[in-house]
């Protein structure tokens, strides 16, 4: 193949469509226990602006919500001058069908972190994010 023959444009077309496929590919979640008790899982899926699409299983239950990022000046990463603008706090309170909830705070480095959330029953987990 020669690549003076393909046009700018259609290889910037390219390059930019990799990068939109790939922005909305969704971050995973993991959720343990901090004693005993059922793990879950979720996913994060990203928009092109706040809030992303949350959504965890956990015993059976499937639970959702939204990600909205707050400023974390206690984020390890919020005095970087990287990172300044990737870092935050998610609070969120994801809901399931049967009324249930998880109550979240996250500190996050774009779709990465971890923190905690705590069910009605006042049952926490740890979660990991990415």
């Amino acid at each position: 193949m020669n690549i003076r023959n393909i046009p700018l444009q259609s290889t910037l077309t390219a390059i930019l469509l990799a990068g939109i496929v790939s922005a909305c590919a969704p971050a995973q979640l993991a959720m343990h226990p901090e004693t005993s008790g059922p793990e879950g899982t979720g996913s994060v899926q990203q928009a092109f602006v706040e809030p992303y699409r949350v959504e965890v299983t956990l015993a059976g239950q499937v639970y959702s919500g939204e990600w909205r990022s707050q400023e974390a000046p206690d984020h390890p990463l919020a005095q970087s001058y990287l990172h300044k603008h990737s870092v935050g706090r998610v609070v969120t309170t994801l809901t399931s069908s049967a009324g249930k909830h998880l109550s979240c705070n996250w500190l996050v480095d774009g779709l990465h972190g971890a923190g905690t959330c705590e069910d009605d029953s006042h049952r926490k987990y740890d979660v990991t994010i990415g």
